[in-house]
């Protein structure tokens, strides 16, 4: 779920999960792209989907064919 209640789903090759005091508050993960042109197009989805939740950026000269690597925070706690 998005901090603005929307879910998100993707396959992903890694997540990272940042916490303070028992709280998350960042989520970071990653999926290396598998064919030509998906970078791109995953960048692109990713970015509609996460809107403004989230932070999204490629790396084309990562591997074969390149990576997407996305984050997003969380809202503070009440």
């Amino acid at each position: 779920m998005l901090p603005d209640g929307r879910r998100f789903e993707a396959e992903v090759d890694g997540v990272l999960v940042w916490s303070k005091d028992g709280y998350v508050t960042r989520v970071s993960f990653d999926r290396r792209a598998r064919k030509d042109g998906e970078t791109e197009s995953l960048t692109r989805e990713w970015e509609t989907e996460l809107g403004g939740a989230g932070t999204v950026e490629a790396d084309a000269d990562y591997s074969d064919h390149g990576r997407v690597r996305a984050a997003v925070l969380a809202e503070p706690a009440p």
